[in-house]
């Protein structure tokens, strides 16, 4: 390094990523959090800037370290001539890091400069994968404290939380950290979903979490307010039939469950009629384990599950209380919409005449129906739920030509039914 470049100070570096040599930003630890700092410098600039403007005021920092003096950086492609298929614009700081890094994949060494050292890389480009990798290793051989990298990934996540690396990077933290990482785990979700509800790195992230920390009642919790705010939000409503499929075993009665997620997605319903998420979250329902082919169209929900799990072997019956005996008895087969799944079509139609999801439930439910009497053997029945089921195709295809072609393929299923 030539005596001028000695004597070139680092670059100013924005407020919320100021530092001195030996600062935390520099060792992978604690760095002053930003709205700190907002109040005593100028506005930040661009996430681009920063990741050039840290790269190179800690590449000028490491070159003044007599520490690196035993090193010898590999060489970095610069060109296509140079063997790179397609070469990378790196800034010169960029590069020299990069040859750093290579120089001690090379050697093996897994040490704290080296831990500081994929500090610089992730700075530049936090996508790059194997610096996260050899950072991980680094924490493993140094002992050191986990908790202290939540503030390193805090500081990614802030330039950019939907980063491949940064995730699966705290994933290993949370599985190294155990049980007593789960509330800082949500927490940190938690201000990934404020940035962006649909943010799909913190909602897979958030499920091994809750799964892992058995975290269900507070997660439910959570979904019900995020559905309070914004009732259209399908990745809640994924995240309420995630939190629903894996605690089945803490609920008295199957029937006693949909009872109570059929009233809430009825209110739902009642705020938005249009949602396809709330429909779509209704049509769930009748998949859980337990109900039959066609329960939706079934007037009791807890005689459908009789009838269904007379002949299924014992693993479909995991996570479900016993009943009693007297409840398994035959019951009459039954020819009737269920209920509530009825209610609520007809509550959206009140409200909008053509609203879609509700006729193309409601044509699902009799076409449910329509099957459970045919095969009871009653064909008036079956035929009279048929010829309903097509009306309400009828008026869908009316209100929602765009999907003729689905309505059409519906119609298919239900006119052999309908004796046409």
């Amino acid at each position: 390094m030539s005596q001028q470049q000695q004597q070139t100070p680092p670059p100013a570096l924005p407020g919320h990523l100021a530092f001195t040599p030996g600062s935390a930003i520099s060792t992978g630890g604690a760095a002053p959090p930003p709205h700190r700092q907002q109040q005593q410098h100028a506005p930040a600039p661009a996430p681009e800037q920063h990741r050039e403007l840290l790269a190179e005021a800690l590449a000028a920092l490491r070159g003044e370290r007599a520490e690196w003096a035993d090193v010898t950086p590999c060489p970095v492609p610069a060109s296509e001539a140079d063997g790179a298929v397609v070469a990378v614009q790196y800034s010169a700081a960029h590069r020299e890091a990069l040859g750093y890094l290579l120089a001690c994949i090379a050697t093996g060494e897994r040490s704290a400069r080296v831990l500081a050292l994929t500090a610089d890389v992730i700075a530049a480009n936090s996508a790059h994968y194997t610096a996260w990798e050899v950072r991980w290793e680094c924490l493993l051989a140094l002992g050191a404290d986990l908790r202290r990298e939540y503030e390193f990934t805090e500081r990614v996540a802030e330039e950019n939380a939907k980063n491949y690396q940064l995730w699966n990077h705290r994933l290993k933290l949370a599985k190294a950290l155990g049980p007593d990482a789960t509330q800082a785990e949500l927490e940190f979700c938690k201000r990934a979903l404020d940035g962006d509800a649909k943010n799909y790195h913190a909602w897979a992230h958030r499920q091994v979490v809750v799964a892992a920390g058995g975290a269900w009642a507070a997660e439910l919790g959570y979904v019900e307010e995020l559905l309070a705010a914004d009732v259209r939000n399908n990745s809640a409503w994924n995240q309420r039939m995630f939190v629903l499929q894996h605690t089945l075993g803490e609920h008295a009665s199957l029937e006693a469950l949909l009872q109570r997620e059929l009233s809430y997605v009825a209110a739902a319903v009642a705020r938005a009629p249009d949602n396809e998420s709330a429909w779509n979250y209704l049509w769930g329902l009748f998949s859980l384990p337990g109900c039959a082919d066609d329960a939706m169209g079934l007037q009791d929900e807890a005689r459908t599950r009789r009838v269904r799990l007379a002949g299924r072997p014992a693993r479909h019956r995991m996570g479900w209380r016993a009943r009693p005996a007297a409840h398994a008895r035959r019951t009459r087969a039954p020819h009737a919409v269920s209920p509530q799944v009825f209610a609520v079509c007809r509550d959206a139609l009140a409200r909008s005449a053509s609203c879609k999801p509700a006729l193309d439930t409601l044509a699902q439910a009799y076409a449910c129906l329509a099957r459970a009497a045919a095969a009871a053997g009653d064909a008036g029945a079956s035929a009279a739920a048929a010829r309903a089921g097509l009306r309400a195709l009828d008026a869908a295809a009316v209100a929602d030509p765009m999907r003729a072609n689905y309505w059409h393929h519906r119609r298919a299923e239900l006119e052999p039914l309908a004796g046409r």
